[in-house]
């Protein structure tokens, strides 16, 4: 016969019994809170680690060629040239930059050899040529002609600003020195796509180490049978808050490595072909 359950928790046992259950009680709520700790304090060591895989996001750190760009920027003005509004002469022929906010309009002015005014127009996506003040139809030859005319005197006349431009590919050739100063070596393709037609060219750019001055460059091109130049900065001035400065402009063998053309210019081996020289420049104040 089993014992009745009266006679198993009689008032000692039960007492006894009462005890270990309190004991078991407690060491579950102790195991319980322990775990709750190194949760709480796993999720509070792990917080700051996030925030530091953010502030140190990839998106948000220059590379060294754009922080090299980001250098000659601040010495050739600033980004007001992004938001800004010049005139000039090149040569024979009147020029207009308007840039807002990456909406620009670029104008070239000149006169005919009927002594007509013809005025050219550049915008985002559209080329307009104007004589005596009406438009007048040209082939698309013409006008992607005529447009890369303008284009490239503009390119030219704001570096190195137009380096934003989102198709801009930048990879940097190291250190190097020309007539014994030091400069940082920029080697530039573009991306077909926003590339526009000359987007194959190539250019070399050479930035001031300690003043982050653009004082040289070299480029390709493949327009017009192709060629290679080399340019020297000269006459450096400030016009609007932004530098402005001229080039001699040197030939090198078609076929010339463009990364290799300061090398060919300390050598005394490329030839002066021709002088930019931009005058009368002036910043065009804002319409109130």
């Amino acid at each position: 016969m089993f014992p009745s359950l009266n006679n198993l928790f009689s008032p000692v046992c039960r007492f006894y019994l009462h005890m270990k259950l309190r004991r078991i009680l407690s060491a579950f709520l102790c195991i319980g809170f322990f775990f709750s700790c190194n949760s709480t304090s796993d999720t509070s060591k792990e917080a700051p680690q996030e925030m530091d895989d953010a502030s140190t996001s990839p998106a948000q750190e220059l590379s060294f060629e754009q922080e090299i760009l980001a250098k000659a920027m601040e010495a050739h003005g600033g980004e007001s040239a992004l938001n800004a509004h010049f005139e000039f002469d090149f040569r024979d022929k009147h020029y207009v930059y308007n840039m807002q906010e990456g909406i620009y309009q670029y104008e070239r002015h000149f006169e005919d050899s009927l002594g007509q005014e013809v005025r050219d127009i550049l915008e985002n996506d559209k080329f307009t040529r104007l004589i005596q003040g009406d438009t007048v139809q040209v082939t698309q030859e013409r006008a992607d002609a005529y447009a890369n005319s303008v284009n490239s005197v503009i390119y030219f006349s704001f570096l190195p600003f137009r380096l934003k431009d989102p198709a801009v590919q930048m990879q940097s050739l190291g250190a190097c020195e020309i007539k014994g100063m030091p400069y940082e070596k920029i080697f530039v393709t573009f991306r077909q796509e926003d590339g526009g037609k000359d987007y194959s060219d190539k250019y070399v750019y050479w930035f001031h180490q300690e003043k982050g001055t653009l004082d040289y460059l070299a480029y390709s091109y493949e327009v017009d049978e192709g060629g290679t130049r080399f340019r020297e900065a000269i006459n450096p001035r400030e016009v609007g808050g932004l530098r402005f400065q001229d080039y001699i402009n040197y030939a090198g063998e078609k076929d010339t490595d463009v990364r290799q053309m300061d090398s060919l210019f300390q050598a005394g081996s490329l030839e002066e072909v021709s002088r930019i020289e931009n005058v009368n420049i002036q910043k065009i104040a804002a319409e109130q």
